[in-house]
């Protein structure tokens, strides 16, 4: 088994489907979604391994504009 994290992330509605897409590939647990006047809040799951490359994807595929922390 590999040692698990928590994360937040943070995305205007406009990178829904990078976000998803991603969390797919890295095959991360979502453990909630919500919304929010200027976007979406999701609390995932992510081995500890993957959470710096999820965290450097999300910010180079937004520029800078999607945010990722550690719970």
């Amino acid at each position: 088994l590999f040692p698990m994290t928590e994360c937040t992330i943070r995305a205007g509605f406009e990178w829904a489907s990078e976000v998803h897409g991603l969390l797919d590939r890295y095959a991360a647990q979502k453990l909630d979604e919500s919304y929010e006047s200027d976007g979406l809040v999701l609390k995932i799951s992510c081995r500890e391994v993957d959470q710096q490359d999820i965290a450097s994807e999300l910010r180079n595929v937004s520029r800078g504009r999607i945010s990722i922390m550690k719970n």
